[in-house]
């Protein structure tokens, strides 16, 4: 790592792109996976090379999970099993470190005699897929076969958004993307290698068509919006300090996650807004104490409705809190006097 702390772009090199997506129990770090899915094409054909491999995860994937990727957790006796629930079919599946090992072996496969891989995910809001797979590679100690593999990360939904025709594109969904470069609906996008060919697919039609680079590669085109696996390592730091900093502020959030979809989207929504400039809940406290807690919110970046939402919940949260312990305080004098 860098001295200074500075992140640098992926270098120019021949790399091979391989596509690749997750179903996932969740959205969140403390998630896992339940499915691998990469693609790549070879350079004398077009037909190309996948991998799929479903993983049993250890927590039952949660209901928008179920309901995005169309599986779910059965048991059947003493035996728990994944399930496609749009055929009824058990799914075969590996512990995840086995499905990881054969990955791996796969992307081996894939690099050939190159620099290495560049890995491609297509994701449109918070980029969760490569924080993800870094974590459960360094859960087994895998990091250092897979970054003499894996050379860069780079996010589809960047180059289309740079490179694509803005007249035809109206969103960046990977259904809409079928409609208006491939200008084909009736492709499959429902396990995670077939959005892995998908993407491979639009990444194609968009990087071919000439741009002021003149005549320059896909991959030329791809590298420039790539990042390094140490540029993803230092995110993932992030966001596991973000997660770790939204778990304190339970005691605020906890009920009102349990509520309708909407005011659950705007708690989450706050709450991660204000794990941002560290706001966990000691300091939070600490700030109530010191009569400064009002001033520290109003630093948080949300917009008007929201910051108001924030102010109105945790001041409620710490006024009760402050009324309790009075309370508290008052009772334990009374036993003193009474004894």
């Amino acid at each position: 790592m860098p001295e200074n702390g500075e992140v640098k772009g992926l270098p120019p090199g021949k790399y091979v792109i391989v596509t690749y997506d997750l179903d996932t129990t969740g959205r969140r770090l403390l998630d896992e996976i339940c499915q691998i899915g990469a693609h790549y094409n070879h350079e004398k054909d077009d037909e190309g090379t996948s991998y799929t491999q479903y993983v049993m995860p250890h927590s039952n994937p949660r209901p928008p999970a179920v309901r995005a990727f169309g599986i779910s957790v059965v048991n059947i006796g003493r035996s728990r099993m994944l399930k496609d629930i749009h055929t009824g079919k058990v799914l075969k599946t590996k512990l995840e470190v086995s499905a990881l090992q054969d990955f791996l072996s796969w992307l081996e496969t894939a690099k050939g005699d190159s620099e290495g891989v560049i890995l491609v995910s297509h994701e449109q809001e918070r980029k969760f897929l490569v924080p993800l797979l870094i974590q459960s590679m360094e859960r087994y100690n895998f990091i250092p076969q897979f970054s003499k593999l894996v050379k860069g990360f780079c996010n589809s939904a960047d180059v289309i958004s740079k490179l694509g025709n803005k007249d035809e594109i109206t969103s960046l969904s990977l259904r809409s993307l079928c409609k208006t470069v491939l200008h084909n609906t009736s492709l499959s996008t429902t396990t995670a290698v077939d959005r892995c060919k998908r993407v491979l697919e639009i990444l194609t039609a968009v990087t071919s068509v000439k741009t002021e680079e003149g005549d320059a590669s896909a991959l030329d085109k791809i590298i420039p919006h790539s990042v390094t696996l140490q540029t993803e390592t230092q995110n993932l730091r992030k966001l596991q300090t973000i997660e770790t900093v939204q778990r304190t502020l339970r005691p605020i959030f906890g009920a009102l996650l349990g509520e309708g979809w909407q005011v659950r989207e705007r708690m989450v929504r706050i709450r991660r807004a204000m794990a941002e400039i560290g706001l966990d809940y000691p300091k939070l406290q600490e700030l109530s104490s010191n009569n400064s807690l009002e001033k520290e919110l109003a630093k948080v970046t949300l917009d008007e409705q929201d910051k108001k939402e924030m102010m109105n919940v945790v001041l409620n949260h710490f006024k009760v809190e402050d009324c309790t312990e009075v309370v508290k305080a008052a009772e334990e004098k009374l036993d003193v006097a009474s004894a």
